[in-house]
């Protein structure tokens, strides 16, 4: 603690007086500090770094303010665009895959476009068995099959419908899977 100074206190004796805070110094705050730096160096330096520097945060600013909506509802566009001008995934059949291994592999690669969606493990394997019934073509190493993005979400639609009972059904089904 600082010593600061004696008063007297009703008495003639002197009693000392601490101050347990911060010290303050006389001269200017924060306030006017931060006003001069931004004065000498955002709003008032003459060279071309400062220039090229005010006018950089100022586009900055105003794109943010007026164009942040627009530019993301645009970049939000092109995404779902390109992925509605993809309509099917098509999965090649590698030695050894069976029917449900290319609905799987369809299957995330759907949810892996469409990001917002979210399954269960149970819908999963039920949409996985319902696809795979889809394929009629003998499957052969090398055989592409492709998987239209509408079944997909139509299954999907169907999975959450699922009574709980069924739901549940599939779900014991989904433990012995792995995905």
């Amino acid at each position: 603690m600082i010593e600061h100074d004696y008063k007297s206190i009703g008495h003639d004796h002197q009693q000392p007086i601490f101050f347990s805070g911060p010290v303050f110094e006389f001269g200017p705050g924060w306030g006017v500090k931060v006003k001069k730096w931004s004065k000498k160096y955002i709003f008032g330096g003459d060279c071309t770094l400062c220039r090229t520097t005010r006018y950089a945060l100022f586009f900055g600013i105003v794109v943010l303010l007026f164009g942040g909506p627009q530019i993301r509802s645009f970049l939000d566009g092109q995404k779902q665009q390109a992925l509605i001008s993809e309509i099917k995934i098509t999965e090649t059949a590698q030695i050894g895959d069976s029917k449900i291994k290319l609905t799987r592999r369809a299957l995330a690669g759907y949810l892996g476009k469409f990001t917002n969606t979210t399954l269960t493990n149970g819908q999963k394997v039920f949409i996985e068995t319902v696809l795979s019934q889809t394929i009629v073509d003998e499957l052969k190493p090398g055989a592409q099959i492709d998987f239209n993005f509408e079944n997909i979400k139509t299954l999907i639609e169907q999975s959450r419908l699922l009574t709980p009972s069924q739901l549940q059904k599939w779900e014991d089904y989904a433990k012995s899977v792995k995905f």
